[in-house]
Parts: structure tokens; sequence; C-alpha cells
């Protein structure tokens, strides 16, 4: 029975989103075990319940809340206010459970005498580890709860006898409330005598540290606090001084390197930035140029011997001396501005440093005064504090009461609380319902075998071509369970349509692309290979094809079922030029089909599939037959189909429905890929119909029923 439309899915393949009836169908049958794993759990559950001994439990209510005779604040004001109310109750929650009140309940209702608590004989001779194990036995039966987010405590004890169970209810109830009162009482009294003997130690304490605090500020000359900020200010002030005074020097130092490189550049000084603002220098260069103008003048009129002339040079060499006097005693002022720049900067430096050293020198004094001072505050809060507390516990002593009370006592419950039948019932399906959805669960994931299209298309990436299922499951009135005989005693049957369905897919699966060879191959041996390669040849023979069957498993020659001799010659002899096309040809004369056996020692042969005779031998085929099926080894222990998967058009890896491993299957995938084999997708051989319809697990699987009135068997 062909599937090849297992679930509605659009164009591209993936589904539109979760498939909820995919996923009822794939744990469908699992139900059995489900089923008989909450069977289980339920019998185990009903037993247990039966084999319980009724059991009352009494509760008695108290109320907690803690009060506390505080001095100095309104009577008024409840503890119940503190943010740690939440803990506090927590807490007396966990004291009411303590051994320490369960022993004196133990002791109050001589329950070491009562028959009910007798531990036997199992602690005789050890008095102590009887006696803890009767406590503990005690406190096992005891559930202390909080009511809520109030201050209710509820304290329930569990026994066969209702009386009893009130009985020890209340005297845990009881005795905790007078241990609180007996427990305020000797605290108050311990408190009084340590706070006295205390009160003359810290009042001494407390003067010694003031004492302290003054000494030392007279030994450091220490005026008070203001005193390190005067001395940080005048820092500050020192720091901006000390930063102008450097602007100050860098400029100064500026212009006298730029006129002394204007000089080593070979200037005469007239270009200098201080020359060219001085009076004197402006005054001298006009007179300069007049005295040039007049020797200018002179030497056009007279000849270089005349006095005129000569005593205008002379008075233009002095102009020139003067101005060059006049600069350098412009560069020695720029120099004696950097000294006094840098004799300016170095007062201020030496200010600065002095003022820091007294301000580190004043904050390791006030370091040591401030810890003084705390040492000195912390003796005086703590007398404080000593001298509140011991007024407080004088007046508590006057009103010491118990911060709790019974709100309401245990009485005898008129009904057990254990067992609870319908409730125990319900826990026991709920547990085996999980249990057995989990076990369901893990079976289904650790099975990671091909069951479905889901399986093949998700899983492994490649097109599902249909199931090919058993013939026991596909055909109800079998005349014979040989399936390579079926499909011809039975052709109109829903086993043969499912070879009509997975040849229709081979040769007309890519549209557009002739399909002429088409190999059959699968991952792991016994997965129905060979079956299905007979199967398909003569449904296409008895459909009218003209198809040849060609056994290539060298090493198990399954092909030759079809016929009851052993042949003579065969492919390998073929390929070797021994033998004819047409000597090796066999007829299969139920279908029509033509074959091709192997014969013995085929399996000698040394890569007959590489060869170019096999190539010729493919196209010799193609000329005489419409189609041609190879029936190849499987993929993973031989390496033929590797080689003979390059020369076909189509190619269908068959894995066992249930069986094969889905790493088995990925295995084989990866190898056909490495050579660039054309694997047209995945079958599922030897499937039961019923079980996977069943199961839900197929479109036309899941349909069985519906579609068998279109079969003939």
């Amino acid at each position: 029975m062909a599937d090849t439309n297992l679930n509605e899915r659009p164009s591209g393949g993936q589904p539109t989103g979760v498939d909820l009836s995919g996923i009822v169908g794939r744990y469908r049958r699992h139900i059995p075990l489900v089923l008989a794993i909450t069977g289980v759990v339920l019998a185990a559950d009903l037993g247990f319940t039966l084999l319980q001994k009724p059991s009352y439990t009494a509760s008695a209510t108290i109320f907690y809340a803690p009060r506390k005779a505080e001095v100095g604040r309104d009577s008024n004001a409840s503890p119940n206010d503190d943010v740690a109310r939440d803990q506090a109750v927590d807490t007396q929650v966990e004291v009411l459970k303590s051994p320490v009140i369960a022993d004196e309940v133990v002791s109050t209702l001589h329950l070491d005498q009562d028959p009910e608590f007798a531990l036997g004989d199992k602690y005789k001779g050890a008095p102590a580890a009887a006696r803890d194990a009767l406590i503990d036995k005690v406190v096992g039966n005891l559930k202390v709860r909080r009511v809520g987010q109030t201050l209710l405590l509820n304290v329930n004890f569990s026994n066969g006898s209702p009386t009893k169970a009130a009985r020890i209810a209340n005297a845990f109830a009881e005795i905790y409330i007078s241990r609180q009162i007996n427990q305020k009482i000797n605290s108050s009294s311990t408190s009084n005598v340590l706070l006295n003997s205390q009160i003359d130690e810290m009042r001494r304490k407390v003067e010694e540290a003031e004492t302290a605090v003054q000494q030392y500020k007279a030994a450091n000359n220490l005026l008070g606090s203001d005193q390190g900020t005067l001395t940080q200010q005048e820092i500050s002030s020192m720091n901006t001084q000390l930063a102008s005074a450097r602007s100050a020097e860098a400029e100064a130092e500026a212009r006298l390197r730029a006129a002394q490189r204007q000089l080593k550049s070979g200037s005469n000084g007239e270009d200098v930035g201080a020359a060219l603002g001085s009076q004197t220098i402006s005054d001298l260069r006009r007179q300069r140029s007049e005295v040039s103008a007049k020797v200018a003048d002179l030497q056009g009129r007279y000849g270089p011997m005349h006095p005129d002339l000569k005593n205008a040079q002379r008075q233009l060499t002095d102009v020139d001396g003067q101005i060059q006097a006049e600069i350098n005693r412009i560069i020695s002022n720029l120099a004696a501005q950097v000294e006094v720049a840098r004799s300016q900067k170095a007062s201020i430096e030496g200010s600065l440093g002095q003022a820091r050293g007294q301000l580190v020198s004043g904050n390791a004094a006030s370091v040591k005064l401030n810890e003084l001072e705390r040492n000195s505050d912390a003796a005086r809060t703590l007398y404080q504090t000593v001298l509140t507390r011991v007024k407080e516990t004088a007046a508590q002593q006057a009103v010491t009461q118990a911060d709790s009370r019974i709100d309401s006592p245990a009485t005898p419950p008129a009904r057990p609380s254990s067992p609870n039948k319908p409730l125990n019932m319900l826990l026991g399906l709920i547990a085996g319902l999980g249990l057995g959805v989990v076990a369901a669960f893990i079976l289904e994931r650790w099975n990671a075998r091909l069951t479905s299209v889901d399986d093949v298309e998700n899983g492994l990436g490649l097109p599902f071509l249909g199931s090919i299922p058993t013939v026991a499951s596909a055909i109800e009135k079998l005349t014979t369970r040989n399936p390579i005989d079926a499909v011809v005693v039975h052709p109109l049957s829903g086993f043969a349509e499912a070879f009509r369905g997975l040849a229709t897919t081979l040769v007309y699966g890519n549209a557009g692309v002739p399909v002429r060879i088409v190999a059959i191959t699968s991952a792991v041996p016994e997965e129905g290979k060979t079956t299905t390669s007979i199967c398909l040849t003569r449904v296409l023979a008895m459909g009218g094809t003209r198809v040849v069957l060609v056994d290539c498993d060298l090493r198990r020659r399954s092909a030759n079922v079809l016929i009851t001799d052993e042949p003579e010659v065969g492919l390998i002899e073929v390929l070797d030029g021994k033998a004819t096309l047409d000597e090796v040809l066999r007829l299969d004369e139920k279908s029509g089909a033509y074959f091709i056996p192997l014969t013995k020692g085929s399996h000698l042969a040394k890569s007959p599939f590489a060869s170019p005779q096999m190539d010729k031998f493919l196209e010799d085929l193609k000329a005489r037959f419409e189609l041609v099926i190879l029936d190849t080894p499987p993929l993973l222990p031989v390496v033929d189909t590797r080689v003979l998967a390059q020369k076909v058009d189509a190619l269908a890896l068959l894995a066992r429905w249930r069986v094969t491993p889905m790493r088995a299957v990925r295995a084989a995938i990866h190898e056909l890929e490495a050579v660039n084999a054309p694997i047209t997708g995945v079958a599922l051989t030897l499937v039961n119909v019923k079980s996977q319809g069943y199961s839900g697990y197929g479109y036309q699987a899941y349909y069985h029923k519906d579609f068998k009135k279109y079969y003939q068997e």
C-alpha cells in the first residue's frame, strides 16, 4: 500500500503547526503499557490504603502575641509591628516541635508507661537511647503549622485513639506556654545580675575614653575640626598661585628662546618681538633712516673720500651700535625676567610643600583623634544602653506574662484523618498515569528507529516514497505467504498497490527528468531489498512495462529465487565477454518480467561495476527495456552500491519499519551523498499496516479499513 501523503503539508514540505493528532497517534500504541503501569500503581495504592490503621488527628490552636514592657515608649505599642515578625512566628513553630518539649510531654503524661508507645526489647539496657527513640516517635506524630500569615499556630497530633490524640495535643500547647513564662523569669533575673555587675566597669571606661581624647588634643595642638579645612584652603590658594607662576615662567622662557633663536639664525635683532615694541629702538631706527638717506645723497654728490660723507658714515655706524646695544639690553632683560619667574615659582612650591606637610601631620593626628572620639562615644552609648536595659528588666519582672495563649484547646475528633481513601486512589491514579506517560515517552524517544513519514522527512530530510506492507497485514484472505508470489496471485490487493505507488514515485517523482535505471538498496542487510526489487519488477511487468531486474548483489545472489536451476552464465560473464546479453536474460513466466542472475563465484570478480563494460551493458539494457531495476547490496557493509549509484537515474533507500536504526540510515545517506547519488527518497518495508493505522502513523495506513473496498484480494 503506497503511503506517499501521510500528513497534509504545505508546498514547502514542513508542518504548518503542531500536529496534535500525529502526537496522539505516535503514543497511542503505548496505551496498553500506560494502562498496565496505572493498574499496578492503583493496585499497590489500594493495598497500602486497606492495610493502614485508622488514625485520628486532634488540633489545639495557640495565639502568639509577644509582649515587652519598654521604658520610655507608649504602652500600647505592639511588638508585632517588628519587620521580623514572620521569622519570630516560624521560630515558635520549630520550638513547639523541639525534643525538649516532647520530653516534658512524655514525662507529664507518663507516655513511657503507655503500651502503645512501648519500644519492646530493642533498647533493653540502653535507657538513654530508649528515651530518645520514644521522643522521636512522639514527635513523628506531631505536626505544627502556621495558619496562613496570621499569628495562630495549629498543634496537631495523630493517634489511633481520638481521646489520647486530644490529650497529647493539649499537653504540647500547655507545656510550651509554661516554658515561656519560666524562661522569661529566668532570663530577667540573669540579665539583672549581669547588667548590674557591668555598670561600674562601663562608667570607668567612659571616663578613661573622654580623658584620653582631651589629653591627645592638648599634646598635638589640635585646635578643632576646622584646622584641617583652613590648611586645605591655604593649599588651594597656593596651587592657584603656583599655576600662575608656572605660566609666567613658561611665557618668559618662550620669549627668551624665541629671541635667542632669531639671533642664532643671523638676525641683527631688529625683528625680535621685544625689540619691535621698544620706543628707543623705534627712535634709533628713524634716526638711522635719516642718516642712511644722507649717506646715500652724499655718495651721489661727492666721492668716497669727501669729509662730509665720512662724517655721515661714522654717524650711521654709531646709530647701528646704539641699536645693537639696545637689543642686547632687551635680551638681557628677558633672561632676567625668566630668573625672576623661576624664583617666584620655587618660592611658592616651597611654601606649598610646607603647607602640605602640615596638612599630612594634622590629618595623621586627626585620624588618631577620631578613633579616640569614636571609642569615647561607643563607651558612652553602651553605658546608656545598659542603664536603660536595667530599668526595662526591672519593669518586666513586675509584669511577666507568656507571649502565647491557647486560643482553642483540642477536642477528640469524630472521624479518622487517615487513610483518606478517595484521595489516595486519586493520587494513585494520577501517579500511575504519570508514570505510564513517562514510560511511554522514554520508550518512544529511545526507540530511535524509522516509524512514520515524519521520521523520514524531518529526521532524515528526504522525501517519503511509501510503505511496503507485510503480506499478512495487507491481505486478509491469503493463498500464499510468499510476497513475490502474492503480487501475482493478488494483483489488485493493497499489497500489490504499494509497489505500484513506489514505482510511480520513482519513475515520475522528478517531473521532466526521464528515469530509465533505478537502484534499490538499503543501509543494512535483511531490510526486504531483494523482495521489494522482485515485487516491483513483477508488478510493472504485469502492468505492461518492459522491465528487467539485474541482480547486483554478488555475495547473496538473492534474485536467483526466481529460478530453480543454477545458472551457468550471468551478469559477470557478460561483463567479462564470456556470454551475450541474450544468453543471460531469463524470463519470469508468471509476470512477463526479465531478470539477469548471478553465477557462483561472482563475488570473486574484481570491481566489475566500475568497468567500461558495465556502462556499455547498461546502455544495451536501456535500448531493449523501458526500465532497468538494479538489486544492489547493502550500502554500509559493501562498497559496490556506491559505484552503481553513480550510474542510475533514481535510487530508493529501503529501511525496515520499527527495526532499522536511524543512525544507520543516516550513515547510508552520507555514503550516497559523498558520490552524488540521485537519492529519490526512503521507503519503509515490512510495515504492519494494521498496527501502523492504529498508531495513526500514516494517512493511508490510518484509513486502511476505508480503503479496503478499493482492493480485490
